[in-house]
């Protein structure tokens, strides 16, 4: 091993830049891997089939407890950031049908009409959350079975600009928790 004496009296330059460069490859390779330990800590493994990394919890409220088919209706959407760290929401302004989706076939996420569909990136702090209204309907297929009341849960898709087109699995989408509303005819 060459102490800091020897590399002063070293006599020849190259020598010594081989050492100083050894020393910066071996600094910034020490550096690096614990910087990649550190954030690994912070991110546990998926949970309940969230994405890695992001902690959301969905809650939504209807505006109504009881709804006409093919009506419109509000549903209000809190999402809770569950992690230690902010995170960034990515959504389109638009975008409620492509990003927000349900799991029941008969309620449906309401298309909006805009010129323009930027993305709106929104900060919320560790335990902070963000509340949106997602407007949905109620609509039974023709022969279908009409219930009284319909039970439905909506997941939403962060940083995603389409559901559908992206073939976003069920599995990476944060769900909410479920939800009944009474339905007449």
């Amino acid at each position: 091993m060459i102490n800091i004496n020897q590399l002063a009296r070293a006599k020849d330059p190259i020598e010594m830049c081989e050492h100083e460069v050894l020393f910066s490859v071996l600094l910034f390779v020490f550096v690096g891997l614990t910087a990649c330990g550190q954030s690994h800590k912070t991110q546990s493994a998926p949970k309940n089939g969230i994405q890695q990394g992001q902690f959301w919890e969905v809650k939504i409220e209807p505006s109504k407890a009881t709804v006409k088919n093919d009506e419109t209706f509000s549903v209000r959407a809190t999402i809770g950031n569950t992690g230690k760290l902010e995170q960034m929401l990515i959504f389109t302004a638009c975008g409620y049908p492509n990003q927000w989706k349900t799991d029941n076939a008969f309620v449906h996420v309401q298309a909006a009409n805009c010129l323009m569909n930027p993305l709106a990136r929104i900060n919320v702090k560790a335990a902070g959350v963000y509340q949106m209204t997602v407007p949905v309907y109620v609509e039974f297929q023709p022969g279908a079975i009409k219930q009284d009341a319909i039970t439905f849960r909506m997941g939403y898709a962060n940083g995603v600009p389409s559901i559908a087109e992206m073939r976003v699995p069920d599995s990476q989408l944060f769900w909410s928790n479920a939800v009944t509303v009474s339905v007449t005819k």
